[in-house]
């Protein structure tokens, strides 16, 4: 059975494609949106993450306290409260992230409703040409059995604060690449320092019970 062809637009077609259309610049606060959501959800304010790192206090303050009375049982302690703390950090930022996704999904529909549908243009799809030439030939390229195959180092995608973008679409799926990608950092960086935070307490515990054993 014959396979439907798809005419993938070079970059000369894209260009003349976005040239016949005005180009107003997509983000935030920079093209109108709509008051409301048209998808009627209420509207998502801007948030910091910085909000993440706290979190309830489950224990009863006003109930008895007996605090460790050696520092081996103090430092034990302490670690059991930085595995649950920063458990409960990496759920927050989590839910951080997922909502400003909704954000950002909501500020492009309502950047989208409030366009004249004329300023509205539909974006080609798929790769330009010389990019999907170049795909095609790495694929169909004979294994070199002296070359190293296995990716040690991949190359981290770079997304500048203001990505042109040729429609609130488009827009929006930037927004979202590039929010997620900072959202990935932000939870490495966080996992990051609690291992360093982790590593000093347990080495202070490894301290006193070498010398508790002397």
């Amino acid at each position: 059975m014959a396979q439907p062809q798809h005419h993938v637009p070079g970059s000369e077609a894209l260009t003349t494609a976005a040239a016949s259309v005005p180009q107003p610049s997509f983000a935030a606060g920079i093209i109108p949106t709509t008051e409301h959501d048209p998808a009627g959800h209420p509207i998502i304010p801007d948030l910091s993450i910085t909000g993440g790192i706290f979190v309830p206090i489950k224990s009863d303050l006003a109930a008895p306290f007996t605090p460790p009375t050696t520092r081996i049982a103090r430092l034990r302690e302490v670690l059991a409260l930085l595995d649950s703390h920063s458990a409960a950090v990496q759920s927050n930022l989590l839910d951080l992230f997922t909502r400003e996704c909704a954000r950002i999904t909501q500020v492009g529909r309502r950047q989208e409703a409030a366009l004249a549908q004329d300023a509205l243009q539909d974006i080609p799809h798929g790769l330009e040409l010389n990019d999907l030439d170049e795909m095609i030939v790495n694929m169909t390229e004979p294994h070199n059995p002296a070359l190293d195959y296995n990716m040690t180092a991949i190359t981290e995608p770079e997304f500048p604060p203001v990505i042109a973008a040729r429609s609130p679409r488009e827009w929006t799926a930037n927004e979202l690449l590039r929010g997620i990608n900072k959202a990935a950092g932000d939870l490495e960086g966080y996992e990051n320092h609690v291992k360093r935070v982790r590593e000093s307490y347990e080495q202070a515990l490894k301290v006193e019970l070498e010398r508790e054993a002397e």
